[in-house]
């Protein structure tokens, strides 16, 4: 019996070393394959998947938010539907023109606004970060008659910098201004806030003959907004001015990092949309021309140093 016994248990013992030893090859040619697998894809040029999934998996939804306005007197337009294009995650505007939306995935991401049949859609692109909530406003544009065009301008809403007094603050905000000149005969026609009063010139409440500027901003993010009647011969010239960097250096950053954007629609609705320069020196944005006989639009976006016309 005990001899017996003792030849049971060296059988057991010899079972386990032989199954293990066998689980210890296949486990070496598991890993011999996985290892030959990725040499292969890395000597492909393929992507690894591991690091991949790790990386998108730290990445979350984030949000945004932000105002929808009317172009031409900045009011806030409320039962506007603003959507992340292609998805049902949408916000309808209330009546403050104010939207909310979350659970976006991070990253550059394109936003659709839906006004009223008064106003054009509108769609913008804007970089959503993870666990952040951003903002991105609108300003629409009411619909145009065959021959007119209407610019808009819209920047940073900051509203105030590090470093300002209360005595200043009016000195430390965003101000960009839109400058429109227009061809008359030898000469250009300046349109600009400086004649936002000038019934003769181009206010819009009156009679203009060839362009107007239906909004002046000083504070938020604009807009500030030219309607161009339907053009004449010559080349129009579309440029910004960063008034507030140009009295305020010291304290307000440059235009190249305002986020100014300038959005050009035609009959048709959106024709073209800029954004500033991330880089150049000088308190000027030359964005477009146009040219009135051929009715198309130039792009320029350059910064410069002094306007694009005296």
């Amino acid at each position: 019996m005990f001899i017996n016994s003792v030849d049971t248990k060296e059988d057991v013992n010899n079972y386990k070393i032989a199954v293990y030893s066998v689980l210890g090859v296949v486990l070496i040619l598991v890993l011999s394959a996985l290892a030959w697998q990725r040499g292969q894809a890395q000597a492909a040029g393929n992507s690894i998947y591991l690091p991949l999934v790790a990386g998108q998996y730290n990445l979350g939804p984030g949000s945004m938010s932000g105002v929808v306005l009317d172009g031409q007197t900045s009011t806030p337009v409320d039962g506007v539907t603003v959507c992340v294009a292609g998805t049902s995650n949408c916000s309808l505007t209330t009546g403050d023109g104010i939207y909310h939306l979350s659970g976006i995935p991070a990253g550059m991401t394109q936003f659709q606004a839906y006004p009223s049949a008064a106003y054009y859609p509108v769609a913008q692109w804007e970089n959503v970060v993870a666990y952040q909530e951003g903002t991105l406003n609108f300003a629409l544009s009411f619909n145009l008659s065959e021959g007119e065009y209407r610019v808009i301008l819209t920047w940073d809403p900051l509203e105030r910098y590090p470093g300002c007094s209360p005595e200043e603050l009016y000195l430390c905000n965003n101000d960009l201004d839109a400058n429109l000149w227009v061809p008359d005969d030898l000469d250009y026609i300046r349109i600009y806030w400086g004649v936002l009063y000038d019934t003769l010139i181009n206010n819009c409440d009156g009679e203009p003959s060839f362009a107007c500027i239906q909004n002046d901003a000083k504070l938020g993010n604009g807009p500030e907004t030219i309607l161009i009647l339907p053009v004449k011969v010559g080349v129009y010239q579309y440029a910004v001015f960063d008034y507030a960097h140009a009295i305020n250096p010291g304290l307000v950053p440059p235009i190249t990092q305002s986020l100014a954007q300038v959005d050009v629609y035609g009959e048709s609705g959106l024709l073209y949309s800029f954004h500033v320069p991330p880089s150049g020196t000088g308190d000027w944005w030359h964005v477009f021309n146009l040219d009135g006989t051929t009715k198309e639009i130039i792009p320029v976006n350059s910064i410069m140093s002094s306007a694009p016309l005296p």
